[in-house]
C-alpha cells in the first residue's frame, strides 16, 4: 500500500492515507507530500477454527463501532475532498461507508483469499460484499483471488500483480550449491502461509542440484 501511495506522490497527486493504527511507521518510507491520519476502527475478519457464539456480541460491537468510526473520519475526509478512495484489503467496511457518506467513487484492493489463506471469514461479510460490488473498480492481485471474488459476488475484476521496487533488489544468479545457502521465508508462521511446502520445496531443489540429497530440515 505504501509503494502505491509513493508511486502516485511521485507522480504529483495529494495522497491521504487513514490508519487504524500507526503500525510501525518509523520503520517504513513515506514521501513527505503524503498525510497520514490515524483512527481507530476494527477489522472484522474472524477466525475459522475459534468460532464461537460467544465471539459474535464481540464482533457486533465492533461493527457498530466502525459504524461511528466511518462518520468521524468521512467528517475529517471532507475537508480533502477525495476525488477517488481506496481501500487496501478485505478487512471491514469502513472505507466503503466513508466513501458513501461523502458520494465518492472507491476502488476496492483484494489480496487475499481469507479462509484459504489465513483460516478467516467475514463477521457481517453479505454487507461487506454488498458494498463490494458498488466499487468503481476491483483489484485482485492473481487469478486465482479473482477467480474466488467473481463468483462470489458476480462482477468482474481486474488482476494487478503486486509490484516490487527492483532497485532494491539485487538479481542473484549462478548460485554455488556447493556452498552453504541462507534461504529467508518472512512472514509469521501460519498453517496457510504454507512454510512446510517451502521446506519441502528447497528439499526437491537439493535433489536436482545435488543429485539425490533427500534430508530437509
Amino acid at each position: 500500500m505504501f509503494d502505491i501511495a509513493n508511486e502516485m506522490a511521485e507522480r504529483g497527486l495529494n495522497i491521504t492515507i487513514i490508519l487504524a493504527c500507526d503500525c510501525n511507521l518509523e520503520n517504513i518510507h513515506i514521501d513527505s507530500h503524503i498525510k497520514i491520519i490515524q483512527k481507530r476502527f476494527y477489522s472484522m475478519r474472524m477466525t475459522i477454527d475459534k468460532l464461537r457464539l460467544s465471539s459474535h456480541p464481540k464482533f457486533l460491537m465492533k461493527y457498530i463501532y466502525n459504524k461511528f468510526a466511518a462518520k468521524k473520519i468521512a467528517v475529517i475526509l471532507e475537508k480533502e475532498k477525495p476525488d477517488i478512495m481506496h481501500i487496501n484489503g478485505l478487512d471491514n467496511a469502513v472505507g466503503a461507508d466513508v466513501a458513501k457518506i461523502l458520494n465518492t467513487p472507491y476502488v476496492w484492493h483484494i489480496r487475499q483469499f481469507l479462509e484459504e489463506d489465513f483460516g478467516q471469514r467475514l463477521f457481517a461479510e453479505d454487507y461487506l460484499y454488498s458494498l463490494l460490488r458498488k466499487s468503481a473498480e476491483i483489484i485482485a492481485i492473481s487469478n486465482d483471488v479473482k477467480k474466488k471474488f467473481e463468483l462470489k459476488i458476480g462482477k468482474k475484476i481486474k488482476v494487478i500483480y503486486n509490484g516490487i521496487p527492483v532497485g532494491q533488489y539485487q538479481e542473484v544468479r549462478n548460485i554455488d550449491f556447493s556452498k552453504d545457502i541462507r534461504i529467508l521465508l518472512a512472514g509469521r508462521i501460519y498453517k496457510q502461509k504454507g512454510q512446510d511446502i517451502a521446506i519441502k520445496a528447497i528439499s526437491s531443489l537439493l535433489e536436482f542440484f545435488r543429485g539425490g540429497a533427500k534430508k530437509y530440515t
